[in-house]
């Protein structure tokens, strides 16, 4: 019973680490693969050390880390330094004044966990005990590890569509693997079920991914057993969008709406009542009305009617100013819409004074485009309009000069001529 006594108390003077037992006080570090590891050591007696010895030794089995003798060390020549540690120990050569034999190991690896020592033999021997905890990361040790996976691959997906279906593959020897996709930005992504079959003592095993968008695309095979993360196999996905144009003679379906129509006003009164047509054999469209800056205006609800099993639909718009205005015909499902029909509106004139609407000129069938002047009615005489007709042609269409003078009142238009703007001069006088 005595002897059962002793050694308790044996232990508790010696301590207990996984290396094995060690006298005094242990100070414990704790740092993650790859990080560099302070292990201090600072003796009792606080002085100078710039002309003293210490070594650091690590035990199980004894390797040398790092000897400090007077200036003399493994950084500036001296032999007999593990070559676990070699060129990765520091000392601190400014704090010895301050009788401090700390030392840094850098990038610090898992076979350097364990026990360390630090020995100062001189004047007074003393040993400090650091008990260095290394906690692994998950990373690439296809190279180091006996039955570590490889990368694994990715295949090019043999059908081309949407949902698209990716997959990830790999071969390990050793332990099972798990496989996992990831976005661009290395977020987890949800795939499928893995497919894992046993092979030649080894693991083959697939996971699939169902994408439908454009991305980055990684795979990672990853064994807990080992620590172990393979390099990424990335694929990026390019989607093309379709966009919405016009596929009037492109769309393989036959249906696809035509050019709408804009019928010239029954009514030249502001307001305006402004009409968009289209008859479609197919899809029912969405007409939209639009300004010359391409925004959408609010228009009345469509009125739709079927018929030879298509659809005609009306759209119509209240107009109230000068200004452009443009109709489209969209098919949604064929990803289609027409070029637009366009209309330009201009009013002028006191808005106080009626407006009595005249038409000059008419379609032009070039462009499809349809000009209308709304000009408040006054009275000018024949000469203001010859001048002007003068000035006009002379700038712009002289071989409209060359037609025969007219003697009625108004614009002469000929028939090759689409549209006359008439510019009404507010200080005319009867």
């Amino acid at each position: 019973m005595m002897w059962c006594v002793l050694w308790f108390v044996f232990l508790l003077a010696v301590g207990e680490t996984p290396d094995g037992p060690v006298s005094g006080h242990v100070t414990k570090v704790s740092v993650k693969e790859d990080q560099d590891a302070f292990l201090p050591c600072y003796p009792s007696t606080k002085e100078n050390l710039e002309r003293k010895v210490f070594d650091w030794i690590n035990k199980n089995p004894r390797k040398e880390v790092f000897l400090y003798d007077r200036g003399h060390h493994y950084n500036n020549g001296r032999d007999g330094q593990d070559a676990q540690f070699k060129g990765r120990v520091e000392h601190f050569e400014t704090m010895l004044l301050h009788g401090n034999a700390s030392i840094l190991i850098k990038k610090v690896q898992l076979k350097d966990a364990g026990n360390y020592t630090c020995i100062i033999p001189h004047p007074s021997h003393e040993e400090h005990y650091v008990q260095l905890i290394v906690e692994p990361l998950l990373k690439d040790r296809s190279t180091g590890i006996p039955g570590s996976c490889p990368k694994p691959s990715i295949p090019v997906p043999m059908e081309m569509k949407i949902p698209m279906k990716l997959e990830c593959k790999v071969h390990c020897a050793s332990e099972k693997p798990r496989l996992q996709w990831q976005d661009g930005a290395g977020e987890v992504l949800h795939a499928d079920a893995p497919n894992v079959t046993e092979r030649e003592g080894g693991y083959d095993v697939t996971l699939q991914l169902t994408v439908n968008r454009t991305g980055v695309y990684s795979c990672v095979a990853i064994q807990d057993g080992f620590n172990h993360r393979t390099e990424p196999s990335t694929i990026v996905v390019l989607i093309s969008e379709p966009s919405l144009k016009d596929r009037s003679t492109k769309v393989p379906v036959s249906g696809s709406c035509p050019k709408p129509s804009i019928p010239v006003p029954m009514e030249m009164k502001i307001p305006m009542k402004l009409e968009c047509k289209v008859h479609c054999a197919s899809e029912k469209p969405h007409l939209q009305w639009q300004d010359g800056a391409g925004e959408v205006l609010h228009a009345d609800a469509p009125n739709v009617t079927e018929r030879e099993g298509g659809y005609d639909v009306t759209l119509q718009l209240t107009v109230n100013r000068t200004g452009v205005y443009s109709c489209v015909a969209i098919q949604d499902g064929f990803n289609h819409r027409t070029e637009p029909s366009t209309i330009v509106i201009l009013i002028s004139g006191p808005p106080d004074q009626n407006v009595i609407a005249t038409i000059y000129g008419g379609l032009i069938t070039g462009s499809s485009l349809v000009i209308i002047f709304l000009v408040v009615s006054r009275c000018f005489t024949i000469t203001r309009i010859r001048g002007w007709r003068e000035w006009w042609c002379s700038y712009h269409w002289p071989g409209f000069c060359n037609s025969q003078e007219s003697s009625r009142p108004g614009p002469v238009v000929q028939e090759e001529i689409k549209m006359i703007p008439i510019d009404m001069d507010p200080e005319l006088s009867e």
